[in-house]
């Protein structure tokens, strides 16, 4: 019988005390993946690629860990998350307009609310909208700032004026 000198244990082959040697090795692999980053991200794409179903079934078998840990991971680097969001619309273009026409399908209710709700939180904006939109109707093109403002003014104007009257 010997005992280990770091963990004070008994045991009974001669070499290195299994407990110990696996907590070593545990620090060891810790320290290499914070030293080799790029190598780590290239064996977890390497293996993602040579197992497909590897990545599915975990995700399965472990769902709500996954979502709490994404949840997570998304409130502390927002940032980052929005940019890669971005990105992604960015790149996708298509599948952005593709999933906003289905969602627009499946919840008319809910844009119609939202709208409503936008336009009366936002009325200047809304006048704005409208100008616009009758403005490109009658020039046939997108009209210049300048001459929204203009309208927008004139439109002002005539408002004051009729309360003036009345």
């Amino acid at each position: 019988m010997r005992i280990c000198k770091k963990c004070g244990e008994q045991r009974e082959d001669v070499g290195i005390c299994s407990n110990c040697n696996r907590e070593r090795s545990r620090e060891y692999q810790k320290k290499w993946r914070l030293e080799n980053p790029e190598k780590v991200k290239e064996r977890c794409k390497k293996w993602r690629l040579e197992n497909p179903e590897g990545h599915k079934k975990y995700y399965l078998e472990n769902a709500e860990k996954v979502k709490e840990y994404s949840k997570k991971w998304r409130l502390e680097n927002l940032e980052k998350h929005k940019g890669k969001n971005r990105k992604w619309r960015l790149e996708n273009p298509e599948k952005v307009k593709e999933r906003s026409r289905e969602y627009y399908l499946e919840n008319p209710e809910k844009i119609k609310e939202k709208n409503k709700k936008y336009r009366l939180e936002n009325p200047e904006k809304e006048k704005e909208y409208r100008t616009r939109s009758r403005l490109k109707k009658q020039i046939g093109e997108t009209p210049p700032p300048e001459l929204v403002e203009v309208k927008l003014l004139i439109n002002k104007t005539k408002q004051l004026c009729k309360t003036l009257k009345n």
